[in-house]
């Protein structure tokens, strides 16, 4: 269980991915964080992972894979942040991923668009930590207003059509066995089904009053961002949320994330 931090103060020393990283769950918890970097750009090593594309986790973790004095490291390490832990941890940034035989990549196939992503969470994480049972409330940003749909919406698009993109490419190679392309055939169907639900589900939302909805689906989880006419959301809005969604997606309870604007 994380711990909460909130009142507390930290300092990272180093802007690097895992740097970044700390600093965005150090402040998701509370604390008002502080990251010291020597270079002009934050992460900016990061764009010479995975040569140019960024491999950010493996599916398949083993022992071998891994040297420490400290037996059992390793274990504890993959249990307290496993793989599936790590991609959502960028889905949430809004960065879509891919699995090439275990290894995870963006889904544009550029380490630039996670040097994009992390720098800029960093800055903007705020608040949070309210549940509402099975959907929850996660975090609270102030003085978005439309502005932050608009960025949001375009940012969305973006990263819908990165990518299709990527699959398109990747179905347009010869090395590709029949099974290969039946799959991201499905991927593909899938975004564009995703699409649509997403649309039909900031609609439903925004017509019970809610000034504004965001609404992202990827990989069985939704995540949604809305800002009410007035008062701040209520566990009650939260409910009609998460049952539009229920009603127009196949995501469980438990995987709806809602996020507050002001």
């Amino acid at each position: 269980m994380a711990e909460n931090f909130r009142g507390r103060k930290g300092i990272i020393i180093g802007g690097g991915a895992s740097g970044l990283m700390a600093a965005i769950t150090a402040a998701e918890q509370g604390a008002a964080v502080t990251v010291i970097e020597h270079t002009a750009r934050p992460g900016k090593k990061i764009l010479s992972t995975g040569n140019g594309k960024c491999n950010l986790t493996n599916l398949y973790m083993d022992p071998s894979f891994y040297r420490s004095d400290e037996k059992g490291f390793w274990g504890t390490a993959i249990r307290n942040f496993p793989p599936k832990a790590a991609v959502a941890f960028f889905r949430n940034l809004g960065v879509l991923t891919m699995d090439r035989g275990g290894y995870i990549y963006p889904m544009s196939g550029q380490a630039q668009t996670v040097l994009d992503e992390l720098p800029t969470e960093a800055e903007a994480v705020s608040s949070a930590n309210k549940n509402y049972g099975e959907a929850q409330l996660v975090s609270v940003a102030s003085d978005s207003g439309a502005k932050f749909f608009e960025q949001a919406r375009l940012k969305r698009q973006k990263a819908h059509d990165e990518a299709m993109d990527s699959i398109k490419k990747t179905m347009k190679s010869s090395s590709l066995s029949a099974e290969e392309k039946k799959e991201y055939t499905a991927q593909m169907t899938e975004n564009l089904e995703d699409l649509n639900a997403e649309n039909e589900i900031e609609t439903l939302i925004k017509a019970k009053g809610f000034a504004d909805c965001l609404c992202f689906l990827q990989s069985g989880r939704a995540d949604l961002t809305v800002m009410t006419s007035g008062e701040p959301l209520t566990a009650a809005q939260v409910a009609q949320i998460r049952d539009v969604v229920l009603n127009k997606s196949t995501v469980t309870a438990q995987n709806i994330t809602v996020v507050e604007v002001k």
